[in-house]
């Protein structure tokens, strides 16, 4: 079984590092990537591997608590995986939305 560690920093980035042994014992770090760039969703960013939309697959659902280019606050993007689970891959996100309207929540 393959494990992984998903951190999401103060800063930009989503990483990812993969377990190499049991107990977990993590190699290198390496971005996690959506169309062949690496995630970045600004601030304060809180990742979190779901099956979201109920097809058996991982997806990724990432909190942005700011993100300066957009100035977009307190929102979810969702990440479709369009890979598999043990290789997961994606090509594009959304926000998380209900009733028509990006789902905003504040920090604190």
């Amino acid at each position: 079984m393959t494990r992984v560690l998903v951190i999401g920093f103060v800063l930009l980035i989503v990483y990812v590092f993969p377990s190499m042994a049991e107990p977990p014992a993590f190699g290198s770090m390496s971005y996690v990537q959506c169309a062949g760039d690496s995630i970045d969703i600004g601030f304060f960013s809180d990742p979190v591997f779901v099956d979201f939309d109920g097809d058996g697959l991982k997806d990724l659902i990432v909190g942005q608590y700011f993100d300066e280019a957009v100035s977009n606050y307190g929102k979810m993007r969702f990440y479709k995986n369009i890979g598999t689970s043990a290789d997961p891959s994606f090509d594009s996100w959304i926000y998380i939305q209900a009733d028509g309207a990006d789902i905003e929540c504040s920090a604190g």
